[in-house]
């Protein structure tokens, strides 16, 4: 698998509005009932051709070693997979926070087993592609067709949801990150069954941020969460929670006017960075 010509892509993040922790499983996976939405903040991406052999990444994300990467694990499952060998160089620009609860690294992963897919004409459906997301994480098979989407299971049982307008978010990520692991060490087992399945202004009017299980044992873990909350009630957000597993915080506000006046209004006002982002009815990695 070697390219002929450079190609550009974009991955996207994802936003929970509500998380339920089923139960844990003897394999030690634990069963979900979420939601998953992407959201407009997305992490940039060019191939380019490499003579030798291998990969070779050049990424604004240091710390991770090359075979640790996810989306170098999905270069090697679909090497696996055809028996081939992937030459390339890439440049990966991280503008999605890590640990953050926004499913970046997830999408990456997702999106290089798409785009290799395509370029190379490996004929893998998107099904086949789900299946071997699977290996790379829970929220990786979502990533492979992202859109609105009801998740069970470990995450990889995937309903689309109800058609909804895009909604006007404002991503608060602190200075802290938290990682799945020690999420899922705190988290609660509610094992609540009815899911938020409609995404308009007037739900949000109601919506809590217990509606997210691991909210309740990390706020008490990390006070800055409430903190951050209550920042963002006060700048004007109709509702507010955190995604996923943290330790990212939303608000949804009335439009982007609004959206925009709070993020002027919050920036550089604390040890925090800010997003406006909108929720996304569908997204392709390639046109």
């Amino acid at each position: 698998m070697k390219l002929k010509n450079p190609v550009s892509f974009q991955t996207p993040a994802k936003v929970n509005f509500f998380l339920f922790i089923q139960r844990k499983r003897d394999d030690g996976y634990h069963e979900l009932l979420m939601d998953l939405v992407p959201i407009s903040l997305f992490d940039a991406f060019q191939l380019s051709p490499y003579q030798g052999s291998g990969i070779i990444l050049e990424s604004n994300l240091t710390n991770v070693p090359l075979e640790q990467n996810l989306l170098v694990k999905a270069i090697r499952i679909l090497e696996r997979e055809t028996g081939k060998t992937c030459s390339m160089k890439i440049q990966q620009v991280k503008n999605i926070p890590s640990g953050a609860g926004l499913g970046g690294g997830s999408g990456n992963a997702a999106g290089f087993l798409v785009v290799l897919n395509q370029l190379f004409q490996l004929g893998f459906s998107p099904d086949q592609l789900r299946k071997l997301a699977l290996e790379l994480g829970a929220d990786v098979p979502f990533f492979i067709e992202p859109q609105p989407m009801l998740a069970e299971g470990i995450g990889e049982k995937l309903s689309p949801l109800p058609a909804f307008e895009p909604l006007s978010l404002l991503l608060l990520s602190p200075n802290f990150p938290i990682s799945t692991g020690e999420a899922y060490q705190n988290c609660k087992l509610s094992g609540r069954t009815e899911a938020f399945q409609q995404h308009h202004l007037g739900a949000f009017e109601q919506h809590q941020p217990e509606l997210n299980d691991f909210w309740e044992p990390l706020s008490r873990k990390y006070p800055k969460l409430e903190i951050c909350c209550e920042e963002l009630r006060q700048a004007g957000a109709i509702s507010w929670g955190m995604s996923g597993s943290g330790s990212t915080l939303y608000g949804v506000f009335r439009g982007n006017q609004a959206r925009d006046r709070a993020y002027h209004g919050l920036k550089g006002k604390g040890d925090w960075e800010l997003f406006p982002v909108e929720t996304l009815t569908g997204f392709r990695y390639l046109d």
